[in-house]
């Protein structure tokens, strides 16, 4: 999706899974997959993911696959972290 944040066009990579399939590997699967894609798809140079400074299941999708947390900030009223991929650095 395309966001904006802190008034920057971003490329995000977003996801939203059931509860009764949480910790079955899907989102790590599910990040990937749509990662790829906007890298192959997109002019951007990178990829971020917005997530809730308190989700920790989400921190841990992005870490595994190779996002790195570059700030934090707020977006809508959210505090959040911006986790960021280079194309360069996409390793699946």
């Amino acid at each position: 999706m395309l966001q904006e944040v802190d008034g920057k066009k971003e490329l995000e990579v977003g996801y939203h899974i059931l509860r009764e399939y949480w910790g079955r590997g899907y989102a790590p699967e599910a990040a990937q997959a749509f990662i790829k894609y906007g890298a192959e798809n997109s002019d951007f140079d990178s990829i971020i993911s917005i997530i809730h400074r308190e989700n920790k299941n989400s921190i841990a999708v992005a870490l595994k696959n190779g996002l790195k947390k570059e700030k934090e900030t707020t977006w809508f009223d959210l505090p959040v972290s911006i986790y960021r991929i280079n194309k360069d650095d996409i390793f699946f």
